[in-house]
C-alpha cells in the first residue's frame, strides 16, 4: 500500500490545492520497492511523450534500399514542472517532497549495516500524471501504485530559481527555495499486450485512456470542464444542419433545380463560391445575397441560443475553475500575468 503522507496539499491559500487534491492535477512517483508515494502540483513546464520505433538496416549488394527488420517500439516520457511555495512551511513541504524523490533512486539492499551487501530490489519507478501517464489498464486515477505507468528513470535534475530567491529558517539557517524546477527521462515499460491483432489493436485504451466523445465532456468533467457542454455541442449541431439545409435550398441552378451549385458554410461567409467543375456562380448573384443573409440569420441564432464562441468558453471555464484569465489549465501564472 502506497504511503500516505504526502496525498494531501494543505499549505498553499491559492486555488491549486484545490486543483490537486479535488481535480487530481498532480505528477505522482510511486517507488516500487518500497511502497513510498510522492505527489507534487502539475505546475508543467514540459511534458513530451515520445514513440520511437528501432530498425536494424542491412544493406545487400546491387540494391540501393537497404533492407529493413523491425526490432521494437519505445516509449520515452519526458516531463519538467516548477514546484511553489506560498509559504515558508510549503517551501520546506516541498523541498522534504524532493529530498524523498532523490533517494528513491536507489536500490534497496541486504545486509546494509554492516558487510558485503546485495541488492535486494532495483529502483523500479510508477508515474502517473491523470490520462496523460498512466497503465491503461483500469483507466482510474486511484493513484500511481495502481494506475501508474511501470518504468525507470535516469536520473532527476532539480533547479533552483535564484531570481525569485529562498527562505531561510532561523533557527537553523536552512535554505528552502520559494520555486524550483524538477524534470526527468522516464522510460516506460508496458504491462499490457501492444500491437495488433490483425485490424484491432491489442488494447484499445491505449495509450491515453478511455477517450470519450466530445459531446460528453460537459457531463464528465464538471466544474473542471475545457470544452462546450453536451448541450451546446448539440445546438451547435443542430443549428449547423439547419443552415446546410437552408443554403441547399436557397441557391437555384439556371435551370431552377434548388441545390444545383454546391457551396459550403466558409463560402457563405466569404462570398467566394466554389462551384463544380461544370458550374458557373456569380459572387455578387442575388442566390449568394440570400445565402450570406440566411448565414447571417444562423448567426444571430446563435447569440440567441447562447452558444459560445471557443475563447468565450474557454474564459467561461477559466471562471469555473476559479482561475484568473492570466492563469492556465494547472493554475500557473502565464508570462503576461
Amino acid at each position: 500500500m502506497a504511503s500516505q503522507e504526502n496525498e494531501t496539499f494543505k499549505f498553499s491559500s491559492d486555488f491549486s490545492n484545490e486543483l490537486a487534491n479535488k481535480g487530481k492535477q498532480i505528477i505522482e512517483f510511486y517507488h516500487v520497492p518500497t511502497g513510498h508515494s510522492v505527489n507534487f502540483k502539475a505546475f508543467l513546464t514540459n511534458f513530451e511523450d515520445t514513440f520511437a520505433s528501432e530498425w536494424n538496416s542491412e544493406n545487400v549488394f546491387g540494391r540501393m534500399d537497404p533492407l529493413m527488420t523491425f526490432q521494437r517500439t519505445g516509449r520515452t516520457i519526458s516531463i519538467g514542472f516548477d514546484v511553489v511555495a506560498g509559504s515558508a512551511d510549503e517551501a520546506k513541504e516541498n523541498l522534504t517532497r524532493a529530498s524523498l524523490l532523490m533517494s528513491m533512486l536507489y536500490p534497496s539492499y541486504e545486509g546494509l549495516d554492516g558487510g558485503a551487501s546485495t541488492i535486494k530490489n532495483s529502483p523500479y519507478f510508477k508515474l502517473q500524471f491523470l490520462n496523460l501517464a498512466m497503465d491503461v489498464t483500469n483507466n482510474s486515477f486511484s493513484g500511481a501504485e495502481e494506475d501508474g505507468l511501470l518504468g525507470t528513470v535516469s536520473g532527476f535534475s532539480m533547479a533552483p530559481n535564484l531570481d525569485v530567491g529562498f527562505f531561510q529558517a532561523p533557527e537553523d539557517l536552512n535554505l528552502f527555495p520559494k520555486v524550483f524546477n524538477l524534470s526527468c527521462t522516464f522510460t516506460v515499460i508496458h504491462q499490457h499486450p501492444l500491437g495488433w491483432n490483425q485490424k484491432e489493436p491489442a488494447f484499445n485504451n491505449f495509450p491515453y485512456g478511455n477517450i470519450i466523445d466530445a459531446a460528453d465532456f460537459g457531463e464528465e468533467f464538471g466544474d473542471y470542464e475545457f470544452s462546450l457542454p453536451k448541450s451546446e455541442v448539440q445546438m451547435n449541431k443542430q443549428n449547423n444542419d439547419e443552415l446546410d439545409e437552408a443554403l441547399a435550398q436557397t441557391m437555384l441552378a439556371p435551370s431552377g433545380e434548388a441545390g444545383a451549385n454546391s457551396l459550403t458554410r466558409s463560402t457563405v461567409k466569404t462570398g467566394s463560391p466554389q462551384p463544380k467543375a461544370n458550374t458557373s456562380i456569380d459572387p455578387s448573384s442575388a442566390g449568394v445575397a440570400r445565402m450570406q443573409e440566411q448565414f447571417r440569420q444562423a448567426q444571430e441564432k446563435n447569440n440567441q441560443r447562447g452558444i459560445r464562441s471557443r475563447d468565450e468558453q474557454i474564459a467561461l471555464s477559466r471562471a469555473r475553475a476559479g482561475l484568473g484569465t492570466d492563469t492556465n489549465m494547472f493554475g500557473k501564472p502565464t508570462e503576461e500575468g
